[in-house]
């Protein structure tokens, strides 16, 4: 099965974040997130390029307009 995050984002300093909104966790959604942040540390490790994972809960995501990603990552820290 392909796997499409929510949001690939890329800072001007290089770095990427895959984004994903939940809004139902389910029994497999923790198998998901430790997978995707394996494949964030072995992508990191291949390319010496920084890739962090993060799931944010849907309810936050839209509660809010957040006016860039420092300040979406903040809110969910």
């Amino acid at each position: 099965k392909n796997y499409r995050p929510d949001f690939v984002a890329k800072t001007t300093n290089g770095k990427f974040y895959i984004l994903e909104t939940k809004g139902e966790v389910d029994i497999n959604v923790p198998r998901r997130d430790e997978r995707a942040k394996i494949w964030c540390d072995d992508v990191s490790q291949i390319t010496s390029q920084y890739w962090h994972y993060t799931r944010i809960d849907q309810q936050l995501f839209q509660a809010h307009y957040y006016s860039g990603l420092g300040e979406l990552l903040k809110a969910i820290s």
